[in-house]
């Protein structure tokens, strides 16, 4: 495709409705299979969550849905909801524990809002949507929210570019399923435009969470609206219209059509090891390799010195956590829980934990410090006792491009997770299949 910027919108949604499973390559194919697995597990454990039950209850009493006459299921939960609230369910479920994949350097969480929405466009349309119809959809969807994301990085920060841009990608992969021409494409993609939003303040509360679900479920809004009619603009990604100036002056507008087809982004998705914000894993498997190698008694650590890149201080600097939900967000807390219990886990994001003083007398000892040069998977630690210490390095953190988590680790997240016993086969039919096996025993991908 032409990398030129005339008619930016029609031609993402001309793409959108041509690709075929057959022109997948096979690495991509794989790569889509990888991000299924993460995001079913992320929601079968994130289900149970404290955020899931005050959102059902909002839905059921406040907003007056009655959580069981929907056609749609959810994870890991007895009750059904009408598509959109399940999607945005599911969603919620899919990031609550953060701990679902992330691609740099924009740091989208793309299955999050992705895959709820499929789910759910799976069960309204008949036939039932094949394995195939499901894979495309996805490397679709996460391609042009991808894409998207990226021809705004350099703009101010604010956003929660997620919240923001996923809606996009999500209308367009919900419209294939739906099946969606090139101009009603062009309409979904410019409804869920019009619903975009999301920001990083909320990062540590519920919403963050939220953000991602409602992205999910403002696409499937979008989708149905055009569906049936409903018109949200035209040009929406086009130069000059106004939508992408809000988030980059300018935005790289090339970004969006080139090489498009040729390269997948979904190849290069990442998974994480923790549950916590990204740009604090190369200080946690930096901490956790220093710990390794020499374990001094707790309160014998006189200071751990971590050195980050410049967005870890910015997104993860809360020195004070009053929840659990805040501790992902602290550097500080990661850190001195990491070393504390050596591991890394949805249990050191508790209140109970984030609160504990044992916790907190270790993380008021952690000194953070940017190193401008540095990546965001990129740290050194030092753990200071006796007035020194040996610094640990990473160059890359696991679950990085650079670094990438291989299938058998993948598929023991999702089995720790608790995936399977909160997963439904009938409800995930074709998604799950993608995947590449399931049994009684599990999901995987490297069958």
């Amino acid at each position: 495709m032409s990398n030129d910027v005339n008619r930016l919108t029609d031609r993402l949604a001309e793409w959108a409705v041509s690709v075929r499973y057959e022109d997948l390559p096979v690495s991509t194919v794989h790569a889509v299979k990888r991000s299924v697995v993460d995001s079913v597990g992320c929601m079968a454990r994130g289900s149970q969550h404290e955020t899931v039950d005050v959102l059902l209850e909002t839905v059921r009493s406040a907003l007056g849905v009655d959580n069981g006459s929907g056609e749609h299921r959810l994870v890991g939960r007895s009750q059904r909801l009408d598509i959109v609230n399940a999607t945005l369910a599911n969603g919620v479920m899919a990031h609550v524990l953060d701990f679902d994949d992330t691609i740099l350097p924009t740091r989208c969480h793309v299955s999050a809002p992705l895959l709820p929405a499929l789910l759910a466009a799976c069960e309204r349309t008949k036939p039932t949507p094949s394995a195939h119809d499901v894979i495309a959809a996805f490397a679709v969807g996460f391609e042009l929210v991808t894409r998207c994301a990226d021809a705004v990085y350099a703009g101010p920060p604010g956003w929660h570019g997620t919240g923001v841009m996923a809606p996009l990608g999500t209308a367009a992969a919900v419209g294939r399923l739906l099946g969606l021409d090139a101009e009603k494409t062009a309409q979904a993609m410019a409804l869920s435009a019009n619903q975009a939003s999301g920001l990083r303040a909320s990062f540590g509360s519920m919403a963050k969470s939220w953000n991602l679900g409602r992205a999910g479920a403002n696409g499937m809004y979008a989708a149905l609206l055009a569906a049936h009619g409903f018109t949200g603009g035209w040009d929406i990604l086009d130069v000059d219209a106004g939508f992408l100036e809000l988030y980059a002056d300018p935005p790289e507008y090339e970004v969006l059509v080139d090489r498009l087809g040729q390269r997948w982004a979904v190849e290069r998705n990442g998974f994480k090891p923790y549950p916590s914000g990204f740009v604090t894993h190369a200080a946690l498997d930096a901490v956790l390799q220093a710990r390794a190698e020499r374990l001094v008694p707790a309160d014998e650590v006189e200071a751990i010195r971590v050195e980050v890149c410049p967005q870890t201080l910015v997104l993860t600097g809360k020195k004070e956590p009053a929840t659990g939900l805040e501790g992902k967000f602290s550097i500080y807390h990661a850190v001195a829980a990491a070393y504390l219990d050596g591991a890394v886990t949805p249990e050191t994001f508790t209140d109970d934990v984030v609160r504990d003083e044992h916790y907190r007398t270790l993380a008021a000892r952690v000194e953070a410090h940017v190193n401008e040069e540095f990546r965001q998977d990129e740290a050194a630690v030092e753990i200071v006792a006796g007035g020194s210490g040996e610094p640990s390095y990473v160059a890359h953190a696991l679950g990085a491009e650079a670094n990438p988590m291989d299938d058998s680790r993948l598929d023991r997240s999702f089995v720790a997770l608790g995936g399977w016993p909160r997963c439904d086969q009938g409800f995930f039919g074709p998604v799950l299949s993608c995947s590449g096996y399931v049994s009684s025993s599990g999901i995987g991908v490297s069958s």
